[in-house]
């Protein structure tokens, strides 16, 4: 279900009946023709008419829909062109600047509606017990149109980025440096990136490849620091992680895509799906957590 994680601290959040009211205030409407972007809530489960809010096991899922429509720069370069030369043609002279301006809004004006709008949804999952807000998208678009929809809608709700007390990058190399430092069931997969501190910012970076090698400990010596690292934990669940605690490309072990087919025999899919998800992802984001030297309660709560 989530292949991406960016994981938020959110306080003072409402109870479910409490959020399913809030989510009503923003639903999902459909652009209209003279819009660019349109988002809201819809049914997690896709049923129109549904509940915004659904809960499974104490874990609330969520799904916010986006809806945007853009004109291509060569469409609309190529129809104020036509129109300008009509402007030419039918009065003898070239249009300035501003008249230019004026043809540009026209041309937007009426292509706009005559573009296909392209729609994205994102899952949205909050465990109440561990005051956890996870997004399924490492787009800082995505998740802060999603964060200002729920603070707009969910009185004195505050979400903040979770801050550990040991530096991502820091662990991250550390890792690299000395398989012997993974902890808590990590284990350094196949890819990573590194990029130097310095103005250059010349990077490399490997895939499907062994990291534990003298040439990636060289790169470190030098100067160059990790922005990404493929990690997996437990033989469960592999990701990508970056500088900024996001998981990426998250893929679950065959082994768990059974069990969650067995699952789903005696629940729906929909249900079996998001369990897997939350079973999952839960302890691993847990043990990610004291991997990186625990949360700095201070910084993440107040800042």
């Amino acid at each position: 279900m989530f292949t991406n994680a960016k994981v938020f601290h959110a306080q003072n959040l409402l109870d479910h009946s409490a959020l399913q009211d809030a989510l009503e205030k923003f639903p999902f409407t459909a652009i209209t023709a003279s819009d660019t972007k349109s988002q809201g809530w819809v049914p997690p489960r896709g049923e129109e008419g549904g509940a915004l809010v659904e809960s499974v096991q104490g874990q609330w899922l969520l799904r916010f829909k986006t809806e945007t429509r853009h004109v291509p720069g060569e469409l609309l370069k190529q129809r104020v062109d036509e129109m300008a030369a009509k402007v030419e043609i039918d009065t003898g002279r070239k249009p300035g600047k501003r008249e230019r301006k004026d043809i540009k809004e026209q041309a937007h004006a009426i292509l706009l509606p005559q573009i296909f709008p392209k729609s994205s949804l994102t899952w949205v999952w909050i465990d109440p017990v561990k005051a956890r807000l996870v997004i399924d998208s490492t787009s800082s678009s995505k998740t802060d149109a999603i964060i200002t929809a729920l603070i707009k809608t969910c009185e004195n709700l505050i979400i903040q980025d979770f801050e550990t007390n040991l530096s991502t990058q820091a662990v991250m190399g550390e890792w690299l440096s000395d398989e012997g430092n993974l902890t808590d069931g990590f284990s350094v997969g196949k890819a990573c990136e590194l990029k130097s501190a310095d103005e250059s910012q010349s990077a490399v970076r490997y895939t499907n490849h062994s990291l534990h090698i003298d040439e990636i400990r060289q790169h470190l010596a030098q100067g160059k620091l990790p922005t990404l690292l493929a990690l997996e934990w437990d033989d469960r669940v592999g990701f990508v992680l970056n500088t900024s605690m996001e998981l990426k490309k998250i893929k679950f072990a065959d082994s768990v895509m059974e069990a969650a087919k067995a699952q789903r025999q005696r629940a729906d899919d929909f249900e079996g799906n998001f369990l897997m998800t939350f079973s999952e992802l839960n302890p691993l984001i847990d043990n990610l957590f004291t991997a990186l030297g625990g949360i700095n309660t201070q910084n993440s709560t107040n800042s």
